[in-house]
């Protein structure tokens, strides 16, 4: 009998902008996302409820945590070593520099992602996963973000999240089978599994890219050699389907039009394949 494959297809930023939720939604009806993660502290989360009813017996969805883009949910004074003169987050980089001078309160963290989670429930959403906005808790510079992270699910009762064992995919641009290994640097979300497997359930492999994709073509290409070269288990992928708007020739009128992630993960080879391999697309709720 042959060993089970299974995916799970995640769409992050829900919540973000209209434009992505349209496009996250529609890669679920359309395509082969069974999951997303949302993002509490951007006001479009508030249309993402309504939105998420129309696929919630197909998708799972998590939080996305968020300590680097937008507003705060918390009121800035609050959380004020979070956030810039203006109330803002401060962005990735100043976020971890500020966290390694020691000018990041760890209270803060906790608080902040609480009250992320919090907005969430409280909007109607059922969360089963976490994850990270620009996977920054999992950055070997950040370990006080993970522990914050870690504890405000579990407080929470969310007690799934994005694998740490972190296989890669080289794109197959040179004609030779690309082969999924594990890179020497994620030494360190090895550590971070062995601490949390037994308490947090993952799929058994991220699968991650070693170059981006630059052309619709190379996307296609990646998620094709992702499926040819899955493994037995539970596999994890994350893409960011969306709307984007683009002038005309004439610059006059603004278009609106599905980025290459989008047009990937609703192509009907895609899903083709993924059947013909017998490979089952599941959700957080299933693992």
């Amino acid at each position: 009998m042959a060993a089970t494959r299974r995916l799970i297809v995640n769409a992050d930023d829900f919540g973000y902008s209209p434009l992505v939720n349209e496009g996250i939604i529609e890669s679920i009806k359309k395509g082969i996302v069974r999951s997303t993660s949302a993002l509490a502290n951007f006001p479009a989360i508030e249309e993402a409820r309504y939105m998420f009813k129309e696929v919630e017996g197909i998708a799972s969805i998590g939080i996305h945590f968020n300590l680097t883009e937008g507003r705060p949910v918390l009121p800035p004074e609050e959380v004020y070593t979070l956030v810039d003169r203006d109330g803002n987050l401060w962005g990735p980089r100043k976020f971890v520099y500020r966290l390694l001078e020691g000018r990041i309160k760890f209270s803060h963290m906790m608080k902040e992602l609480n009250a992320q989670v919090g907005r969430l429930i409280s909007l109607g959403f059922s969360l089963s996963f976490f994850d990270s906005h620009q996977g920054l808790h999992f950055y070997f510079l950040c370990p006080l973000y993970f522990f914050a992270a870690i504890l405000i699910a579990s407080k929470n009762g969310i007690f799934k999240m994005r694998s740490l064992n972190r296989h890669y995919i080289p794109l197959n641009r040179q004609g030779s089978p690309p082969q999924i290994y594990i890179h020497p640097s994620d030494l360190y979300r090895k550590i971070l599994w062995y601490i949390c497997r037994r308490k947090f359930k993952m799929a058994d492999r991220l699968i991650y890219f070693t170059e981006v994709a630059h052309s619709l073509k190379e996307n296609h290409e990646v998620l094709f050699e992702i499926i040819e070269n899955l493994a037995s288990g539970t596999n994890e992928v994350y893409f960011h389907p969306r709307y984007i708007t683009t002038e005309q020739n004439d610059y006059s009128k603004i278009a609106k039009m599905p980025n290459n992630d989008l047009i990937t993960l609703t192509n009907p080879e895609i899903l083709k394949v993924i059947e013909e391999k017998k490979i089952s697309l599941i959700s957080f709720k299933e693992l």
